[in-house]
């Protein structure tokens, strides 16, 4: 058989076009892929956005009771008020109100002062103590 110009061609564009629903078959799977991974993250997003309204609604609204941030407000103030009231309750019964710090500074102030007076005490009891055992001039 005798190839002439045209039938070239239409080999040619034969082989092209298998070529091209050879993609076209390759593209339509990756699409359909990412149609049903769409429709997954879509179902994803709207699970999501439920879950935030309903923290919102938790968080700014409440859900028949008191909103979570009205509450923390009010312990706020609740914590504040019992501050107040053991920093009098303190004053009352006579209990000066201290900082840790000062505390701090207090008890180590206390403890130099003790190991003055004993070493103050046995600067006074070795003469008489030497004087007893018959060591001392």
């Amino acid at each position: 058989m005798i190839e002439t110009p045209l039938s070239i061609v239409l080999k040619d564009l034969r082989d092209n076009l298998r070529e091209i629903r050879g993609d076209f078959k390759h593209f339509d799977d990756k699409w359909e892929l990412h149609i049903k991974k769409s429709a997954t993250d879509s179902e994803k997003l709207v699970h999501l956005c439920k879950q935030v309204d309903n923290i919102e609604r938790l968080l700014t609204r409440g859900n028949g009771q008191r909103s979570v941030l009205v509450q923390l407000a009010g312990l706020h103030t609740d914590v504040s008020a019992l501050r107040d009231d053991h920093k009098l309750l303190k004053k009352a019964s006579g209990v000066e109100v201290q900082s840790p710090v000062d505390a701090a500074a207090e008890a180590r102030k206390a403890k130099w002062v003790a190991v003055a007076k004993i070493a103050g005490v046995v600067t006074l009891a070795i003469p008489g103590i030497l004087a007893l055992l018959g060591t001392g001039g």
